[in-house]
């Protein structure tokens, strides 16, 4: 989703997983942050996605390991200089994605102060897509989209797409 609203924004998209910032050496964790959050004014107007959101910013707890802490500070210190910024040039929507969002930091949300459910797509959704992923490849006139889309219920896009990748 976040790629296709880039695509008709016609602006750069930087997707971001937890294995793009987390890093062996101490104090390396935080210099990716820095880049990134570089970058992204450089490409300015974009969009930063932090993908897998809960696998960086766990809610705090007496356990937490000091890497993760101070992920999460200097994270939060760059937001904070980004949404301060009156400079009209440099526009970057931050999009935090997540399938656990009760396991993400508090403070981390409340930078991302809108909230939007995206939930499993239905039968008509699944059918689409799959018309769609499979447009360039040569069908049987009786291949059955909507028989594929009936056994796929539960199945997220990234689902299907393995799906067709492991029939191919």
């Amino acid at each position: 989703l976040v790629k296709a609203l880039a695509s008709t924004a016609r602006i750069p998209c930087l997707v971001v997983t937890p294995s793009v910032l987390l890093r062996k050496y101490y104090g390396e964790t935080n210099a990716q942050v820095r880049s990134l959050f570089s970058l992204a004014a450089k490409l300015s107007p974009c969009i930063l996605c932090i993908d897998e959101l809960d696998g960086l910013f766990r809610e705090r707890s007496e356990q937490e390991h000091e890497v993760s802490r101070d992920l999460k500070t200097e994270f939060l210190q760059w937001v904070d200089g980004m949404m301060s910024k009156d400079d009209e040039d440099r526009q970057i929507l931050l999009v935090g994605a997540t399938n656990r969002p009760f396991d993400c930091d508090s403070a981390v949300l409340r930078r991302m102060p809108q909230s939007h459910f995206v939930g499993l797509p239905d039968l008509t959704a699944r059918s689409v897509y799959l018309k769609h992923a499979l447009r360039s490849v040569p069908i049987t006139i009786d291949f059955d989209f909507n028989e594929i889309a009936c056994r796929s219920e539960g199945y997220s896009p990234s689902d299907l797409r393995q799906l067709l990748q492991t029939a191919a």
